[in-house]
């Protein structure tokens, strides 16, 4: 793709340097563009990438930049430790169909109705909420011990583990018939549930033993929150609504009729924060926002399956899985910005998103000098480290007394510097 790199730099710079104008804060930010290891990135395009399987691929999920998960049809499993260049495939059980992935910690996870704690190296039958095996459940884990459990096969009810699935209590849904297909909590108490038969929203504000309906017009396949206030959900004919009020009410953002009996679901949707999402669905259909909803553009793809998930840790590492062994990946050009520090073999910031833990792996030198900036580029945190040990360390940043929302982390040492955007939530 030819993008004239200059032009889009000199843009950024203009808005930068007139911004700076109100506020002093922005030189650094401009610096961290202009010299920092990151460069200026041009729009990516959506690339097949072989996935080594024919089965439907059902869900993907990264644990950190390296490491990620999909799960597929007859116990289908695909590994990636490289970023997602290369993907190990492996079956837990060719008679079970997986649906979600859940990895609260680096090597305890949980797919459908099975859990790893070596990293998905061996695999257990979990005990699940009905005190028998589901094949068709998912997971959604807070950490490796709390966690909850759904699905089509049990209705009206959400499973819950304080744990790690070794036991399961039941909390009833106040619809008497209806099916999840997915849940979400903003902390550690308010959680969300979506579904259909019938269309629902329900919220919970006790860690789950109680939910209450907040709407029933929406029939809905996903639910997402880049921040305890803003939230998104998708699902059939293609609807995409919003809240900006916490969940409590919510407003249409896109709307498809049903067009010869197709409704146009949309299956998932992964948000970067309150401004930047993609969603996923039917015929392949990839949309995107950049402005907090207001506007959704189709994004253009090699690919006319159905998505069934998409997942994304930054603007330039997503990917999506469907239909048939598809799996998409959004990719990026290199940046003609400078980039003539020395590399960084296995660079990385993790988890991210986190609660305001965060780890920083990179082959730090004697000297090291990290400082984190807000979303409107002001300095927030800094701290010097200094060390005479040799090779690789690993330094803890911790940022949890910080509001929810993206930061940038701009890490300095005696020989390079490179900056990440991370997401606390």
């Amino acid at each position: 793709m030819n993008i004239n790199y200059l032009a889009v730099r000199n843009s950024i710079i203009k808005v930068l340097i007139s911004a700076y104008r109100e506020s002093p804060d922005y030189k650094m930010l401009l610096s961290i563009l202009l010299f920092a290891n990151i460069g200026i990135k041009s729009f990516g395009q959506w690339h097949s990438i072989p996935s080594g399987t024919k089965m439907n691929l059902n869900a993907v999920r990264f644990i950190n930049s390296k490491t990620g998960y999909i799960v597929g049809d007859k116990g289908t499993v695909l590994k990636t430790t490289d970023d997602g260049k290369a993907w190990s495939n492996s079956v837990i059980d060719s008679n079970t169909n997986l649906y979600s992935i859940s990895f609260p910690s680096s090597q305890t996870g949980y797919v459908s109705g099975y859990k790893t704690t070596d990293g998905g190296g061996n695999w257990s039958i979990l005990n699940t909420a009905n005190g028998a095996f589901t094949k068709l459940c998912k997971y959604y884990f807070k950490n490796d011990t709390v966690g909850y459990e759904w699905s089509i096969l049990i209705i009206n009810q959400i499973g819950k583990t304080i744990n790690g699935g070794t036991n399961w209590n039941f909390f009833k849904l106040p619809e008497s018939q209806c099916v999840v297909h997915q849940i979400v909590f903003t902390d550690d108490s308010t959680g969300f549930a979506v579904g259909d038969y019938p269309p629902m929203i329900n919220k919970t504000i006790n860690g789950g033993k109680t939910w209450s309906m907040i709407s029933d017009s929406f029939s809905l396949q996903d639910i997402v929150f880049p921040n305890k206030n803003i939230g998104y959900a998708v699902g059939s004919w293609g609807t995409i609504i919003k809240t900006e009020d916490g969940g409590n009410t919510w407003s249409y953002q896109r709307k498809l009729p049903a067009v010869g009996g197709q409704t146009n679901l949309i299956y998932s949707i992964s948000c970067l924060d309150s401004n930047h999402c993609y969603c996923a669905g039917e015929n392949g259909t990839i949309l995107k926002t950049i402005d907090r909803g207001k506007n959704w553009t189709t994004e253009k793809t090699p690919n006319k399956n159905r998505i069934n998930s998409i997942y994304c840790l930054d603007t330039d590492f997503c990917f999506a899985v469907g239909d048939s062994g598809v799996v998409l990946q959004l990719g990026t050009e290199k940046s003609a910005v400078n980039n003539d520090f020395p590399p960084l073999e296995g660079q990385i910031i993790y988890p991210n998103p986190s609660h305001g833990i965060f780890y920083i792996d990179p082959e730090l030198e004697s000297y090291c000098k990290i400082k984190v900036y807000n979303q409107i580029g002001k300095l927030v945190y800094q701290i010097c480290t200094n060390s005479n040990k040799s090779g690789s360390s690993i330094e803890q940043l911790n940022l949890s007394s910080f509001a929810k929302g993206a930061y940038f982390i701009n890490i300095v040492t005696s020989v390079r510097s490179f900056s990440r955007k991370v997401l606390i939530e």
